[in-house]
């Protein structure tokens, strides 16, 4: 079954492979050096907007599976992780005074990633380093290239490979 994530990721390999493999007369008036440097901007920006999209579908999910565990209260058969999103969101949900539907659909990315850093942590398991660099691109590549592109210094992109590596590890290990 291809999942979105999957989508995503094939989407950006056929479009770096298709710029590779553009003829040069494709680039009408350059020079076989401006042609090269074109060349890797295009691949640069959809390097960029492929690992947006991964890590913007990722928080999606984050937030869809958050969501569906405060459809179930009070049933405790789920896994852990949906037990401890529950409980995240209800608490959110009081803080700010409204129900639970809005306050996972306004839960911060960085505190469900903390709280499955620690659900992972806990039990000895590896994914805590892996969801750490998530939570890491999420603070400065994701945010910058979301919110504040304008008079803020690019961050080092995240590589597409990289991205897609953690994704498939997170939702993996999930079920998302």
């Amino acid at each position: 079954m291809t999942t979105d994530f999957d989508a995503i990721y094939d989407d950006y390999r056929m479009l770096h492979d298709a710029i590779r493999e553009l003829p040069d007369r494709y680039f009408v008036a350059l020079l076989s050096s401006e042609v090269r440097e074109r060349r890797q901007v295009l691949r640069d920006t959809i390097a960029l907007d492929a690992s947006f999209k991964l890590l913007s579908r990722l928080e999606a999910a984050l937030k869809d599976k958050a969501l569906r565990a405060t459809r179930r209260p009070g049933r405790r058969k789920g896994d852990a992780i949906s037990h401890e999103l529950e409980q995240l969101v209800r608490r959110l949900a009081k803080r700010q005074r409204c129900s639970p539907r809005v306050a996972a659909r306004d839960l911060p990315i960085e505190h469900v990633l903390i709280l499955l850093r620690d659900h992972f942590r806990t039990r000895g398991e590896s994914l805590h380093r892996t969801l750490s660099l998530a939570k890491a691109y999420f603070k400065s590549f994701r945010n910058w290239y979301a919110h504040g592109r304008i008079g803020e210094p690019t961050p080092k992109p995240p590589d597409v490979e990289e991205v897609m590596s953690i994704v498939l590890d997170i939702s993996g290990a999930i079920a998302i």
